[in-house]
């Protein structure tokens, strides 16, 4: 072999390991390049499957339309934490209306990694806070809808409906959602905030009701918070010397007034109510020293079939007592008006548990009973009663005497009494007719009751506000019931299981060793 030769070998051999290097660069290049392509075409262009039977993920063509035809951008943000149990499934829905439109963004906030991001948000749009039985107070979990400056808040138990199994043999444990209606509520939502019209609700002022501005123990920033939050716009009327209702309110509310409306105001009410116009009348029993003072407001009422009772109500009832105070109190029943059937207790749950719950918690304070107009030409529905232990007390100055409960009189109204009732008004001519609610009390409202995580008190505002603006169901889509798989296993089962899994593990150890002395060889 001459000298030459032995130069020219290695030159070979780094050639073809040239060669080889350049195939292996331009195999990564082109991997690469094939992987961003596929990338890309899988942002622009992919689709999603839902495995599950009940298509619990799948949205419906009624939303696939809405979202389609968005001419506005929407943006969700969804304030979950990933440890919750429902944070997959909202997420998977969520995830499924950014993947209808590219107008729809999503973004995915958890209060425990990202306090500071939540922060922004809720300063931004506002907090729902809910105070624990232990007077720890949160931030709500659920949804931020916004476009434009319209938001809506979907909390996170309007996004699920545990029907009867709050109430099942189990004891009241939560073991799954009866219906999950996120897409019911998101995609109404969604109709609500990009609407150019935003339904306005008016607070009455002048009359001692609850405060449009400050921040007394009777103010309403806590309830305007709220209405905004649900895409509503609140403003105070005053109804002294006007000659109509302004145009702009939706809904008029009179909450807790003190003092008496005029003839020349109740008037005006009533022209609202009668040109299609709602009203929602929260109206307390006023005292002034042994005396019940009327309202202003009583005609109104009764020509609509609904009489306020002079009374002050009392409960004995220890089940539905919240304190030694019978004048503070649990609501006993709600009936199945759409305005307040998310309260009561469902039929499945049995006689028994109805008798001995009733209703969902609410708490109503120094209230007055409702009565039917005895033939009255309007019928009006009952929303809410209390329980038989209970009563109407006409004789105040007995209120005050002592620490002891008064007896009830022959002029007292018997329980079980009647607490709200709802009418709505035939239509006149084209448009829509009017709708009423009156309650007779309006401490339900106060901030402390109704931030309560415990209670349902904004239950009953909120559904009032909803079936009066008839907002209560924007869109009808079914909810979907979720799969609930379960797997029983007794110990025999297990046992097998795990024989099974370190048999196969000491199979493939064994056929490892035998190709390892194989090779060998």
């Amino acid at each position: 072999m001459s000298g030459n030769e032995q130069k020219t070998k290695p030159t070979a051999s780094g050639g073809a390991r040239a060669i080889r290097g350049s195939n292996a660069a331009i195999s990564v290049i082109v991997a690469g390049a094939i992987l961003v392509m596929l990338n890309f075409l899988a942002m622009r262009h992919y689709a999603r499957a839902d495995w599950t039977s009940s298509g619990m993920y799948t949205l419906s063509d009624k939303t696939a339309k809405t979202v389609g035809a968005l001419g506005k951008d929407v943006e969700m943000h969804v304030l979950w934490s990933q440890g919750d149990p429902r944070y997959a499934d909202v997420k998977e829905v969520i995830d499924g209306y950014a993947a209808l439109s590219a107008r729809v963004k999503v973004e995915v906030v958890d209060p425990d990694v990202s306090p500071e991001r939540v922060r922004m948000i809720i300063d931004k749009y506002g907090a729902k806070v809910q105070v624990t039985e232990l007077g720890q107070m949160g931030i709500e979990a659920g949804v931020f809808v916004v476009s434009g400056g319209n938001v809506k808040f979907v909390a996170s138990n309007e996004l699920e409906d545990m029907g009867g199994e709050m109430f099942d043999e189990g004891g009241g444990g939560d073991e799954g959602l009866s219906e999950f209606k996120a897409e019911q509520q998101l995609t109404s939502a969604i109709l609500r905030v990009i609407s150019e019209e935003q339904a306005t609700v008016c607070f009455t002022q002048g009359h001692g009701e609850w405060e449009f501005e400050g921040f007394g123990p009777r103010a309403l920033r806590h309830l305007k918070d709220a209405l905004r939050q649900d895409s509503y716009k609140v403003e105070a009327i005053t109804t002294a010397g006007a000659t109509k209702v302004p145009g702009t309110c939706g809904l008029v509310v009179v909450a807790g007034p003190a003092r008496a409306f005029m003839d020349e105001e109740a008037a005006l009410l009533d022209r609202h109510l009668e040109s299609g116009g709602r009203l929602l009348l929260l109206l307390d029993p006023i005292v002034e020293g042994e005396a019940l003072l009327p309202t202003g407001l009583e005609g109104l009422a009764a020509k609509r079939g609904i009489r306020l009772d002079n009374d002050f109500m009392l409960e004995t009832d220890p089940r539905r007592l919240v304190s030694e105070s019978p004048v503070t109190f649990l609501v006993s029943e709600f009936t199945a008006h759409d305005a307040v059937k998310a309260l009561a207790v469902p039929e499945s749950a049995g006689r028994e548990i109805r008798e001995q719950l009733g209703a969902y918690p609410v708490v109503v304070s120094a209230a007055r009973s409702l009565s039917a107009v005895d033939g009255g030409e309007i019928v009006a529905d009952v929303l809410a009663r209390s329980s038989a232990d209970s009563w109407g007390e006409t004789d105040v100055a007995s209120l005050g005497i002592g620490d002891r409960v008064p007896e009830k009189g022959q002029a007292d109204v018997s329980g079980p009494a009647t607490l709200a009732m709802a009418v709505a008004l035939a239509a006149k001519g084209e448009g829509e007719g009017g709708r009423l609610v009156v309650i007779g009390d309006s401490d339900f409202l106060n901030e402390e009751l109704y931030l309560s995580a415990s209670l349902y008190n904004r239950d009953l505002w909120s559904g009032a506000v909803g079936w009066l603006t008839a907002r209560e169901d924007l869109i009808s889509i079914a909810p979907k019931n979720p799969e609930r798989v379960r797997l029983a296993l007794t110990e025999d089962d297990v046992g097998t299981i795990w024989m099974i899994v370190i048999g196969e593990i000491a199979l493939m150890l064994i056929l490892g060793v035998a190709m390892w002395l194989v090779r060998r060889r």
